[in-house]
């Protein structure tokens, strides 16, 4: 993830707690590392209206 917003912002997993990129300013990127295929939803902690999903496939 890399963030392009003027706002911080993060990425947090939902319920699942798989993932938490910490909070990321302009520019800045955490790679995340997923083990296993499935969708992950995701929300930002600071903006809660933001949310994502990721499919890791193989």
């Amino acid at each position: 993830m890399t963030s392009t917003d003027a706002d911080p912002s993060n990425a947090q997993p939902t319920p699942d707690n798989i993932f938490d990129t910490g909070i990321l300013g302009n520019g800045q990127s955490k790679q995340i590392k997923f083990d296993k295929e499935g969708t992950y939803n995701y929300f930002c902690a600071i903006h809660p209206y933001m949310r994502g999903t990721v499919t890791v496939t193989s």
